[in-house]
Order: structure tokens, then sequence, then C-alpha cells
């Protein structure tokens, strides 16, 4: 009786402190609850009399109560107590919820029965998977990401980060975020970071900062700080993108638009190349540059032009196979070379003062290799330099090869020119030799014409079509047959109004010829008079073409101070009377007050 007795005291003081205990007791046998207390009941959410009515495996899955039942069967035979478990069980409300329990075996009123005690580690479950989530998530972020303590240092960094600055996240653990590593000249910027976060505030910027290798890179960052409950900042993350491609995109965009409005003024190689070398060694603080062509001649090398330390380059020549531009020539892919002094290729060595690194560019348009860009620097050339380098040399093989292309075209355009003067010319002293009368009289009237003609603003290729068009001034007369061109006296009426038509022969005959249209307006229009009593138009005043305004001045005066076989040649004063006294009625009165002061300071052409 004294056993019972304690044994029933025993039971009454375990159900006494079971009911109060913060973790769910349940005792069962053969799946049969035979005691539960209330905190079982509330993780369950049913209440006690209807777990004591249930089987144990109700509340837990298919799979987990076999497996349940299994552990229990090897429990009750003696088998080893097994280790504290999480897992699953369903609750009154169809929810899944998790425990961490622990099964022992008890003598329940004289028989084994199996006690459990369990905890509801729900929410610490799904705080843990958020956690699992979030890292997850964070390791495959495309941006970097770090975590770090004010003090403390840096805590956490994912795959991208290391990515990014080559540090692993065992480098990185503990280190000050200065790790990053910004350029020099952005430590204010550092500061203003980090004085910014401390105080409990975001900071958003771009740092340029240096990997673990030494290489440059750009980086936008955004830098937040966790706040702690007592409102201290626990800890900062900042997200890190690498923006050095961007940026690079940009420098590249600026850097064309620089050059290209650099050279848009340019048309001539000469012109070209010296802007080109200006802009590289600005944009590239480059000590000396040169541009190198390659001569067809004899497959020599010519140095175009040489900037900075390597001006005195310019116009030199070097043998096929020296130097850095032929091993560009001869691979067409760019050179790099960081340890300029021990370059073997460097044709010049005396120039290596200031000048520690060196690159040679090639310059390719539409597929052909036109030239070598060469430069020295003291700062090394990184990839984002060859990049924005051959970026700027297309540009500048482009614009060399419309250069050449125009030279050519000028080139051309001049010899064909000089052709078609040289044929001018041919048919002037053709029609002299047919009119013995005006010989000579082209040459003299051509130098006063230009001279009135400069005079008067003329200028360029205006200039040289009144050039032309005084050498062609009697061309219609070619139309005119030779009975009346050289009869020696009178012309009747009829003869008149034939002789009248020569500037219409020139007319026909000269304007279908493109490049002497507009050399037209003095063999069309010297005839003309101020007061429209001229011919073959009858135009006046400034209808008349200037050119030929001043032409019909200088015509006559040609004509009055020359012999012909009908009279003298007038005398220069008499002439000039008469060109006055004509002015307002044949001739252009401001043309012949130039006509006057020319003639003053230039004596009679022979």
């Amino acid at each position: 009786k004294q056993a019972e007795k304690a044994l029933r005291e025993s039971g009454a003081r375990f159900r006494s402190v079971a009911q109060t205990l913060g973790a769910g007791i349940f005792i069962h046998r053969g799946g049969k609850y035979l005691y539960c207390n209330p905190m079982w009941a509330r993780i369950t959410g049913y209440a006690i009399e209807e777990l004591l009515e249930m089987d144990q495996a109700q509340i837990a899955p298919a799979q987990m109560s076999q497996d349940h039942r299994k552990m229990l069967t090897s429990l009750l035979s003696g088998g080893a107590v097994p280790p504290l478990m999480e897992h699953p069980i369903r609750h009154k409300n169809g929810e899944e919820r998790w425990i961490s329990m622990a099964a022992g075996v008890i003598a329940y009123d004289g028989e084994p029965a199996i006690i459990g005690t369990a905890t509801d580690i729900t929410e610490q479950k799904l705080a843990r998977e958020r956690m699992r989530l979030q890292s997850a998530a964070l390791e495959a972020a495309a941006n970097a990401v770090v975590i770090a303590h004010p003090q403390q240092g840096i805590s956490s960094v994912n795959h991208a980060f290391s990515e990014l600055t080559g540090y692993e996240p065992q480098e990185a653990a503990g280190q000050d975020i200065s790790l990053l590593n910004p350029e020099p000249g952005q430590e204010a910027a550092f500061r203003e970071l980090k004085e910014t976060v401390f105080s409990g505030f975001v900071w958003h910027g771009e740092l340029v900062g240096r990997r673990k290798d030494g290489s440059r890179y750009d980086a936008e960052l955004t830098t937040t700080p966790v706040i702690g409950a007592a409102g201290e900042v626990t800890n900062f993350v900042a997200i890190i993108q690498n923006i050095t491609d961007r940026k690079m995109r940009e420098l590249e965009l600026e850097s064309i638009a620089q050059l290209t409005a650099a050279l848009r003024t340019a048309v001539r190689r000469s012109e070209i190349v010296p802007v080109i070398l200006q802009e590289v060694m600005r944009q590239f603080q480059a000590a000396g540059a040169t541009i190198v062509s390659l001569l067809e001649s004899d497959q020599s090398l010519y140095i175009d032009e040489g900037a900075g330390l390597w001006q005195k380059l310019t116009a030199q020549k070097m043998a096929a196979g020296l130097g850095i531009s032929s091993q560009v020539l001869a691979t067409g892919k760019p050179y790099i070379n960081n340890q300029a002094d021990e370059d073997i290729h460097f044709a010049y060595p005396e120039l290596l003062e200031g000048v520690r690194c060196l690159a040679g560019l090639p310059l390719f348009s539409q597929g052909a290799l036109r030239g070598v860009l060469t430069l020295g620097r003291e700062k090394p050339f990184e990839a984002n330099d060859v990049r924005l380098l051959t970026a700027m040399c297309n540009i500048a093989a482009a614009a060399i090869h419309r250069a050449d292309l125009y030279d050519q075209t000028v080139q051309q355009a001049s010899e064909l020119a000089q052709a078609y003067d040289a044929t001018i010319e041919g048919w002037a002293r053709a029609l002299e030799l047919r009119d013995k009368e005006t010989r000579g009289h082209t040459s003299r009237v051509t130098r006063l014409a230009m001279q009135m003609a400069e005079a008067m603003g003329f200028r360029g290729r205006v200039l040289d079509n009144v050039r032309r068009g005084v050498i062609l001034h009697d061309i219609g007369k070619m139309g005119v047959p030779d009975s009346i061109l050289l009869k020696p006296g009178e012309l009747n009426d009829e003869e008149q109004r034939i002789m009248h038509r020569h500037p219409e022969y020139a007319y026909e005959m000269l304007s279908p010829i493109p490049y002497l249209r507009e050399a037209l307006d003095i063999p069309y229009c010297h005839h003309e008079h101020w007061d429209g009593n001229g011919y073959p138009r009858g135009l006046a005043g400034e209808d008349i073409p200037l050119a030929a305004r001043i032409f019909s001045v200088v015509d006559v005066w040609d004509a009055l101070t020359s012999d012909r076989p009908y009279r003298p040649a007038w005398s220069n004063p008499q002439a000039l009377e008469y060109i006055r006294e004509r002015a307002g009625k044949q001739f252009d009165p401001a043309v012949v007050d130039v006509f006057i002061k020319v003639l003053g300071r230039k004596a009679r052409p022979e």
C-alpha cells in the first residue's frame, strides 16, 4: 500500500508539473493517447478530450506515421532512445506545423508506454527557411553584396563580390569596407559614405575601385544601414553594381564625339593627322605619339607625323621590319608593352624619357590596313584603354581614308582643270591666229581683268571662272564667217547683225560643257550696256553679271589703246577720258571708279 501511495503521489506531482510546462507532453501506448498536457493540446489545436479519443497517427503525415510506428516499436522493444527529432504534424485546422520532439519509455499504470516532449518550432523553421532563401538569393545576385559591422568589419560577401574584386569570402571576413580600395583622389567620397551610413542614412553614389590584382573598376554603390532596437547602426549592407562597361561606353561615346568634332573642319590628310595625334595625346595623357604609313614603292615605313616627345620623328623613314609599327602591320593586332625600357621592338630608345608604356594600334578602314598609331605614356595601358584606343583608331582610319580619297580627287581635278585650261587657251590662240588684228589681246585683258576682279572681291573658284571667261570672251566669233570677221571696211547692217550674234554662239558652244558653265557670264554678257542698249539680250544695270561689267571696261580699254589697221592706238589719257564719259551709259560707274584706281597702281599691260 505504501508503494501504491507513493506511485499515486508521484503521478500527481508529474501531472502538476506537466500541466504548467511550456513544452507539450504526451503519453501513448499502441498509438493511443493516455495523457496530454495543455501545451500539447495548444500545439496540435485539439482539446485534451479530443486527443484522448484519437490515434497518434492522425496528426502525423502518412510517411511520418509509418516511420514513427517503427521507431516506437523499436523503442518499446528496448531499442536505443532516438535523438532529438524534427518533424511535421497536422494541426487541427489543416496547417502543417513543425515540432522538435524527444521520446522515451516509462511505466504507466504498470505497463510500458511512450512519453514524448515537444516544442513548436514552426516559426523557427520558417525563419531558417527565409534565411536560407535570402542566403541563396544573396549568393545568386548579379550585383556584389557586402554585409558589415561598423566596428567588426565585413561579416559576409556573396559570390558576385568575389568575382568583382578578386577577394574570396574568407579574405574579406573581418576586413574594413576600405577593402574596396578606392582610387586615389576619392578619399573624400569614401569618408562621406561612412559618415552618412554610420549616421543612419542611405548613401548612393559612384566610386572607382581597385581589384585584388590592382586593376581598376567603376562601381555604383547603394549602402543602407541596419538600425537596431535602440536606434543604433548594427550593420550595413552595400550593394555594388559593376558599371565599368557602362562608364567605358560613355567614355567611348564622349571620346569619339570629341574626335569627330575635332575632325569636322579637317579635310586634307595633312590637316587630319595632327588633329588625331592631338586628341589621342590629350585623352590618354600620352608623352609622345606618331602615325606611320607603309610606302608601297619600297615597303618602307614613313612617319607621317610625330607629336610630343616624338615630334622630331616627323617625315622620317624606317626600314621594313623595324619598330612597333612593323609588328602591328605584320599581325594586324594591337601591340601593348607596359615595360617600355625592355621593349626590343621600339626603334628609338633614346626617346623613352618619361615613357614607361607603349601601345601600337592598327588603323583599319574598309578592311584595309591604312597605317599604325603608336603612343607612349607613363601610366600602364589596361584592357579598357585598348578598347577605347581601338574605337578611336577606327574613326581616325576612316578619316584618313576619306582624306586620301579627297586628296586624290583634288589631284585628279587639278590635272583635269589643267587639261581643260590648256584646251581653252588653245581655242583662244586659234581664234587670234584667225583674227590677226586681236593677236595678244587675250593675254593682256586676262591680266588686267584679274586685277580688277581681285580688287572687287573675287576669290578662289569664282576668280578662276573669271579667268576662263576672259580667255573665252570672243570664242563665239568662231561662228562668224571669215568674210565678215576679216572684212577690212565697215560692216553693213546685216553683217553687224551676224557679228552681234557671237555672244549667243559662245553660249551655244559652252553651255553644254558643265566645267565651263560658271565661266559663261563674260562670253555671253560682256557686250551688254549699263543703260540697256547693248546686245545680245539688252540687259541693264545690275542684271548684267558683275564679271561681265568688269570685263566690258577692260575689253574696250584694250581695244582703244591697241593699234588697228583702220586707226592707230589711242593714248591712255584719251582712252581714260572715253571710259569716264561712257560711265552710266555703257559702263557701270562703280566699276569705272575701281578701274581708274587699279590703272593708277599698275602700268598699262603690254
